[in-house]
């Protein structure tokens, strides 16, 4: 049998980022769920673990500096993302508490096509927020900032197991 390595651990959090990505996607573009800018922010953090998982595979790995690194490095999206559904969560179930969620990307998107930038419509198509953040939209009955933290959640405890088991 296969011993399941830290490597392997990197590798398989990589796998359901890129799931989780294209499920955002799919949800927008597919089932016409509009995302508000927290949606937006969560996109980004799912990215950005994939992003810094991809970038981790090529560490000695076998190395304790190695899982140090890439552990500390994973642990700065999947918290942030983590914090950014837990509020969206809380600006759903307490929606008079909260103003509003925050500024969203289009005035930074506009300034960009203002600009000129030749990438401006490329981030147009993924930044752009089209929905408030106390509209719920549901998939499969549960809110979507939900889904988002059970990934947040599982990717947490998925490198914690990594780490537990790369020290022995």
């Amino acid at each position: 049998m296969m011993k399941f390595t830290f490597k392997h651990y990197i590798i398989v959090i990589f796998l359901l980022t890129l799931i989780g990505s294209c499920g955002s996607f799919f949800s927008q573009y597919v089932l016409g769920l509009k995302p508000c800018s927290l949606c937006i922010y969560q996109r980004l953090g799912v990215m950005g673990v994939a992003f810094v998982a991809l970038l981790c595979l090529p560490f000695y790995l076998r190395s304790v500096w190695g899982k140090v690194l890439s552990t500390l490095l994973l642990l700065v999206p999947i918290i942030s993302g983590l914090a950014v559904s837990i509020r969206h969560l809380y600006i759903l179930y307490y929606p008079n508490a909260v103003a509003n969620c925050g500024p969203g990307f289009n005035l930074w998107l506009r300034k960009m096509e203002l600009n000129g930038m030749p990438m401006a419509s490329v981030f147009s198509k993924v930044l752009k927020n089209h929905a408030r953040c106390d509209e719920i939209a549901n998939l499969f009955g549960l809110p979507l900032p939900v889904w988002s933290a059970g990934l947040f959640s599982f990717l947490l405890l998925l490198l914690l197991v990594a780490w537990v088991k790369g020290r022995r």
